[in-house]
């Protein structure tokens, strides 16, 4: 099972990801490397790079990120996406080792964002204590390093920085006549600056910021020589905030208010579901500690709701066709004998799909739907003949073996010609045309096999059907 459809767009996006706080000078070198990777690799054929700006919508971003939109040589000239995808890795990973790479395809891409599930698998780590979440997310990075199909994984963390901390003493600075608040603006304006006024330049305000020089901000030897002003004494900011030496994380995460370890990765050469299945199996063995908890979510929980918002419109879509032909043949047993051809269809869809190894997703789940409107035209055409020759005084067998005969040409027409149009469907000629291939497959199997047993098995069951019922 998976989400969406596996596809070869011949396009390929690499997003590379930089540790936070990398300069714009080594994101631009590590950049120009997978450029060369990428004119040496078989089967690409050109790119064009942005670093600091998202695929989508241009909005503003880190520096120490970007893209590669990557376009593939045609289809005939090359492997399939997934093997050129994978050999480009492999030397990312060989020549790049601290540069976090993720490779995506532009439409899925674009699907997953809308989705809001950009990786296909995430794993959520919440608790109270950052340490215990890192410790936690190397556990997981451990007991998952041999889920097979697993690529690209990500283990939550940016890793950690030098930070500075500044404690304010509250009584040394009540007793100069200042609140912490104060010591607290000052020091703020000193490092990071206050917007004080502007200036016209061309048709535009430009905000003037008023702050220390870098040389004395980003001097550690002057960390604690900041001068403050206090009535008419100047201090060093530590006899008021002294300092000490720490590290933290670079990035943290928070989801509806509690931090969290998103550790994630996609799945190549395999399906969704069964990745799902081995990642829950491991899951289980990862030991937390009180008041922490793990959750899988990412593209398979999108999955989950989709199946369940498409199970739902199954049932509604049996409900109103149901409706639909009792109005039509005015008999409740009439239309449950052609809604008998939809579990059979149903039935032929899903083992077509396992035939030709068509996994189920969306687009397979939404053709195994649309057989419901579909497949209860033979029915209608059958019964509705039946009725007719009952009316006409035959029993209820005769009826429905002649109705059998007669209908069997408008029947096989209908049903051929359907099957025809989603040939080219179910082939998927063309780049990005395995989107439709689920759909088609999941139709054109179950309208086969429920065309045999409309022709065969309605005929036999049917006359228990309509035997008792009035014409």
């Amino acid at each position: 099972s998976g989400f969406l459809p596996e596809m070869d767009e011949g396009a390929v996006v690499l997003d590379y990801i930089l540790p936070a706080g990398t300069s714009l000078a080594d994101t631009e070198r590590a950049a120009l490397t997978l450029e060369k990777i990428l004119a040496t690799s078989p089967g690409v054929s050109s790119w064009s790079r942005r670093t600091g700006a998202e695929l989508g919508p241009v909005t503003a971003t880190l520096v120490s990120r970007g893209d590669i939109a990557v376009r593939l040589a045609p289809r005939g000239e090359r492997k399939e996406a997934e093997e050129v995808i994978a050999a480009v890795r492999l030397r990312c990973e060989a020549e790049l080792p601290g540069i976090r790479i993720e490779f995506v395809q532009i439409l899925e891409d674009v699907l997953n964002d809308l989705s809001g599930a950009p990786r296909p698998l995430e794993v959520k780590l919440f608790g109270a204590d950052d340490k215990v979440l890192r410790d936690l997310a190397a556990s997981l990075a451990t007991n998952l390093s041999g889920v097979p199909h697993l690529v690209d994984y990500y283990s939550g963390f940016e890793g950690r920085v030098p930070l500075r901390r500044f404690t304010v003493d509250s009584e040394a600075a009540v007793r100069m006549g200042l609140t912490a608040a104060d010591v607290a603006e000052d020091l703020g304006t000193a490092l990071a600056g206050k917007i004080v006024g502007s200036v016209p330049r061309f048709d535009r305000l430009v905000p003037v910021r008023v702050r220390f020089p870098d040389a004395v901000r980003f001097a550690p030897e002057a960390a604690g020589a900041f001068p403050v002003s206090v009535n008419g004494l100047t201090l060093p900011i530590s006899t008021l905030a002294p300092f000490a030496d720490a590290t933290g994380a670079s990035v943290i995460y928070r989801e509806n208010l509690s931090p969290v370890v998103v550790a994630a990765a996609d799945v190549e050469g395999g399906d969704l579901g069964a990745a799902v299945r081995e990642v829950a199996s491991r899951l289980r063995k990862l030991k937390l500690p009180p008041g922490y908890r793990a959750e899988i979510g990412g593209r398979v929980e999108s999955q989950s709701r989709a199946f369940s918002d498409l199970v739902l419109v199954l049932g509604l879509g049996i409900l109103a066709v149901f409706a639909v032909l009792v109005a039509q043949f005015r008999s409740a047993t009439a239309a449950l004998l052609v809604l008998l051809s939809v579990p059979v269809a149903l039935a032929g869809g899903v083992v077509s799909l396992f035939v030709f190894r068509v996994p189920l997703n969306v687009s397979s789940v939404m053709g195994l739907v649309l057989l419901v409107g579909l497949v209860v035209k033979n029915g209608i055409l059958l019964v509705e003949k039946a009725q007719d020759l009952m009316s006409e005084g035959q029993p209820a067998a005769e009826a429905l073996l002649a109705a059998a005969g007669r209908r069997l040409r408008p029947i096989v027409m209908t049903t051929l010609c359907t099957v025809f149009g989603l040939l080219p469907l179910a082939f998927a000629i063309g780049a990005g045309s395995e989107l439709q291939r689920p759909l088609a497959v999941a139709v054109v199997g179950g309208l086969l096999v429920s065309t045999l047993a409309t022709l065969v098995v309605l005929p036999v069951l049917g006359a228990r059907f309509l035997g008792s019922g009035s014409p």
